[in-house]
């Protein structure tokens, strides 16, 4: 065997090996999120408040805090939109059901989610005192979305949340 030959396949077990071993540490470093803390975010905005239901009221009554950002979108809707809005975002955190990519991500990057209690919601989060999950990042912020905003009012939810359980290993909602 040539010099030329052994040197190449040296080269690329090498490059194989390298390859891998940065794709294990990405995948390591993917699954390890920011940890949160075991209490959940309290909603210290009187209910009807749905956009901080459904998108959190993470920094209180702090100026320039998502929770300010998200009431003064709720107080901005009209009073009629304002308590229609908030009777279907307390019924979609009420059902596990409807929760199947907001389920999936949070599984892949806990990180993308906070949990949260209070708001005029009772959530399905039971081990936090009936907590619900709000976005934290973009990640979350998509899932919540196509959650709520896609799969529940076109009916897909009932089709891809049992997947998505299935998968997870968790029971049925």
């Amino acid at each position: 065997m040539s010099q030329k030959d052994s040197n190449g396949r040296r080269l690329r077990a090498g490059f194989s090996l390298a390859s891998l071993a940065g794709g294990a540490l990405a995948a390591a470093a993917l699954s390890m999120g920011i940890a949160h803390a075991d209490t959940p975010i309290i909603d210290v905005y009187s209910p009807p408040d749905p956009y901080d239901v459904l998108f959190g009221a993470e920094g209180g009554l702090t100026a320039n805090s998502q929770g300010a950002d998200n009431a003064l979108l709720d107080s901005n809707l009209s009073a009629a939109n304002l308590t229609t809005f908030q009777t279907d975002v307390a019924a979609f955190e009420a059902n596990p059901a409807e929760h199947g990519i907001s389920n999936l991500i949070n599984a892949i990057d806990p990180s993308a989610f906070a949990e949260q209690v209070g708001g005029g919601a009772v959530g399905t989060i039971t081990s936090a005192s009936d907590a619900y999950l709000v976005p934290e990042s973009a990640l979350g912020y998509l899932a919540v979305g196509l959650d709520y905003g896609l799969l529940t009012p076109s009916g897909l939810d009932f089709v891809l949340t049992p997947l998505i359980d299935v998968l997870l290993g968790q029971p049925f909602g």
